[in-house]
């Protein structure tokens, strides 16, 4: 769901508001610790997810968006 250029956030401007997507299967910190050591908002939202992501690697799992929820 993420990558390296979320390491990026270290260029934003002040009050810039972060917003990680995942899954719960599989939840690393260290954007949130990033963002709030920047001095920036931060939120992980957490998607469902989708059928037959069992197995293997959890940061490789699918997931589901409700694009409803997220327009909102």
């Amino acid at each position: 769901m993420h990558g390296a250029g979320l390491s990026n956030i270290v260029f934003s401007q002040r009050g810039t508001k972060v917003l990680e997507l995942g899954s719960r299967l599989h939840h690393n910190t260290c954007f949130q610790t990033l963002a709030e050591r920047c001095g920036l908002p931060y939120t992980h939202w957490y998607l469902a997810s989708a059928p037959a992501c069992t197995g293997g690697d959890t940061r490789f799992a699918n997931v589901v968006a409700d694009m409803d929820k997220f327009q909102h």
